[in-house]
């Protein structure tokens, strides 16, 4: 297997050979530095594991992945996506985080009929009339983990809620999403831009409100800093719901102990009861020295699909090949069932979880499981096979 970085800055305008057909070259455009860099590194250190795992090759041929940093900046994830496909001639492109740095990597990748594969964000842009024949996505539907999350809140016994998060388009998806399926009253809504750390004001309101639930929005950082600042005016956590987008595992070693009892929804635990998850998370916990995060574990089924789907096809990496047997190949996920609807998004499981205390720290107790849930607008897909 071999890795290196691509520095956009410091790379040769020279147009290298195609890569031999016993190599694939795969393009991991990420956000290596800014805000989401703990996530992204815990996405490359887990698809560099599955790698590994497969025995350092994916259906028996040579792996180069090529990082670009992103820098949370569409048009240099724009850029980075250009090089990876017309000067490094990838097979395929994958690694972004935000919605935003996916949206802007889509029309070069598939301007060069590449396959462009989400292991995190999916627009319903893409997953209704606008869906494409060379994007797939193995993380989630945008809308699909706010449908969830509502679904969360109606369990949780909710009926008259206050909605906080960023003003974005992926995080607008999520909050439509969490309306469509919550069947009671949404008091307020409140959306931030993505640079406010400071949230007095808006949880001074919120604690005004006659409401018996919150649903939030706030990843990384912004997020520990908004649910300890929540935590620090007392704030019932048990009465907050959110996904494992605005508290994974990253952020739970982050935060204090005062945040047990928040309500958050998962498509995957590290208590999945199936040899791949259990392989998964030990050798993960070997190789980093700490537990993977959801986000770790979408970035390590990839390698095993495409290890699946080439080894169905005879290593046939042209997009329409590739497409073909990506769509249909069974392959062991680490969240267990798992499949593609006709728009090429994931049908899959979610977990109502709970924050607990334990003896280690921080975990995700499950509370029940939301089973295939697949997001609504596959219907309108006009993508027939």
């Amino acid at each position: 297997m071999k890795i290196r970085t691509l520095f956009l800055a410091l790379a040769s305008a020279s147009l290298p050979a195609l890569a031999p057909a016993a190599e694939l070259k795969i393009g991991f455009v990420t956000s290596v530095t800014g805000s989401q860099a703990p996530v992204a590194r815990d996405m490359i250190d887990a698809f560099n594991l599955s790698i590994k795992n497969l025995g350092g090759k994916i259906a028996g041929s040579d792996v180069k992945v090529i990082v670009a940093d992103d820098q949370e900046k569409p048009d240099v994830a724009r850029q980075a996506a250009e090089r990876l496909v017309e000067r490094e001639r990838v097979d395929l492109v994958t690694g972004p985080i935000i919605t935003n740095m996916l949206l802007a990597a889509a029309k070069p990748v598939s301007d060069a009929k590449r396959l462009l594969v989400s292991i995190n964000s999916g627009p319903s842009d893409f997953a209704g009339e606008k869906c494409s024949p060379n994007f797939f996505v193995l993380g989630f539907e945008n809308q699909t983990i706010g449908r969830a999350t509502g679904m969360a809140a109606k369990e949780l016994g909710f009926s008259k809620v206050a909605m906080m998060g960023w003003n974005t388009p992926g995080a607008r998806d999520l909050a439509a999403g969490f309306k469509q399926a919550f069947p009671g009253t949404v008091v307020k809504e409140i959306y931030t831009p993505p640079s406010q750390q400071d949230f007095a004001a808006e949880i001074t309101s919120l604690k005004a409100l006659d409401v018996d639930g919150l649903y939030y929005f706030y990843p990384s950082q912004v997020g520990v800093n908004f649910l300890k600042q929540l935590t620090q005016v007392g704030y019932a956590m048990d009465r907050v719901v959110g996904s494992y987008l605005a508290l994974d595992h990253i952020m739970l070693t982050q935060v204090g102990p005062e945040v047990a009892g928040t309500n958050v929804v998962s498509l995957w635990t590290e208590q999945l009861d199936n040899p791949e998850n259990k392989r998964f998370v030990t050798s993960f916990r070997e190789a980093y020295g700490r537990t993977p995060s959801a986000f770790a574990a979408q970035a390590y089924d990839l390698p095993v699909l495409l290890d699946a789907a080439l080894k169905r096809n005879g290593g046939k990496t042209e997009m329409n090949a590739l497409r073909a047997a990506m769509k249909t190949t069974p392959f062991p996920s680490v969240r267990g069932a798992f499949s593609f609807a006709s728009n090429q998004f994931p049908i899959q499981n979610f977990y109502v979880t709970k924050i607990e205390r334990s003896s280690t720290g921080l975990s995700y107790a499950v509370r029940s499981t939301l089973p295939n849930l697949k997001d609504e607008l596959a219907e309108k897909c006009p993508i027939k096979d």
